[in-house]
């Protein structure tokens, strides 16, 4: 009897020990990753605005294709009803000639390790712009917008600010958005205007959107 206690004992033991030990590589996984991601990024940049493209997809193919950054994972109730809130007063049907919403991102772009809210939206394709929301001391706050036509909203990961890869027909660019004395400033790295194949930037971004004649927005991370 004393025996299967102690069994028992050593068992439970043992798995509390192996719970807190895949804890902690999972972290580990993860700093891993983001220290990683961080060089990487920094090196696609570097030699993409060269003109050095080959160099540069060597150290894209080392990113993660999609990223899903710790601060979103964590984001307080507070936060996320009130980005839900934001996102939700946008339209989102195309057809009636007026803004309306194709998506948005999550992504600490200041190193706060609070994520802020990219919302995508225009009257049309040409008129897409990228709105970005703070939360600053228990309030919503615009910080601005850029524009984002045929564009998508790319992490920076390690760094303060996002990264724009758009591209049209066979014309692509890069750019990058930071943040300077509370204003966004828009950062051209490269563009080619003839791109075959794509460049295909990694570490890109949900954009909660999907299309079907109109735009249905997903707020599975803002629930």
């Amino acid at each position: 009897m004393i025996m299967k206690k102690s069994i028992r004992i050593l068992a439970a033991v043992v798995a509390v020990i192996l719970f807190f030990n895949g804890l902690a590589n999972n972290v580990n996984v993860f700093a891993a990753s983001v220290s990683s991601d961080t060089k990487n990024i920094e090196k696609v940049l570097k030699y993409y605005k060269k003109g050095q493209y080959k160099k540069a997809q060597k150290y894209n193919k080392k990113l993660s294709k999609i990223v899903k950054e710790k601060c979103v994972k964590k984001m307080p109730a507070k936060i996320k009803k009130a980005y839900r809130k934001i996102v939700k007063s946008y339209n989102t049907d195309n057809s009636l000639g007026k803004k309306y919403i194709s998506g948005y991102y999550l992504t600490d772009i200041d190193n706060d390790s609070v994520a802020e809210l990219i919302v995508r939206a225009g009257s049309s394709e040409a008129e897409a712009r990228f709105y970005v929301y703070d939360w600053k001391k228990g309030k919503i706050k615009k910080i601005g917008s850029v524009e984002a036509l045929h564009s998508e909203v790319y992490a920076y990961i390690g760094h303060k600010g996002f990264i724009i890869y758009g591209g049209l027909q066979q014309s692509e660019w890069i750019k990058t958005v930071t943040i300077k004395n509370g204003k966004l400033k828009v950062k051209k790295v490269g563009e080619r205007d003839n791109a075959n194949p794509y460049f295909s930037l990694r570490c890109g971004l949900a954009d909660h959107a999907l299309y079907t004649g109109g735009y249905r927005i997903d707020y599975s991370d803002l629930l």
